[in-house]
């Protein structure tokens, strides 16, 4: 199986997303990692200013200059992976303590996307997700 772990950044937050990827392949031989930096993609330099559904109720307009400009990313590793295999979709500042393949291979229990609950939503800092699953 295909499995990959995904660090979302920009550029105001690549420092964080290098030393994330340090950690990951200190801790987890043979894990490919890939940094998705939206300043550097054109798709999201051509979505500035653009309004978009943030939830069920709240609109937002992108900007580039946004500390967390890197949140919407979240959505393209299927579509990288060729809908195929499982990824870890984190944040910069997250860090790797231990080897994250015991991520990459828990049971999910035929769910496509496992993340950790908040108070009235989805934490989704970390996210597993199952590729073959999210072709919507």
């Amino acid at each position: 199986m295909q499995k990959k772990v995904f660090i979302q950044s920009n550029n105001r937050q690549l420092f964080g997303a290098t030393l994330a990827s340090f950690a990951i392949k200190k801790y987890s031989p043979g894990v490919e990692v890939e940094i998705i930096n939206v300043d550097e993609l054109p798709q999201f330099k051509a979505f500035a200013n653009v309004s978009y559904l943030f939830n069920e109720s709240e609109e937002r307009v992108y900007d580039t200059k946004d500390l967390q400009s890197f949140t919407l990313s979240r959505f393209m590793p299927p579509e990288l992976m060729a809908f195929s295999g499982r990824a870890v979709v984190i944040d910069p500042d997250i860090f790797a303590l231990s080897d994250i393949n015991k991520l990459l291979e828990s049971d999910m229990a035929g769910a496509s996307i496992l993340a950790c609950p908040k108070k009235s939503s989805w934490d989704s800092s970390v996210m597993l997700l199952d590729c073959a699953k999210l072709l919507h």
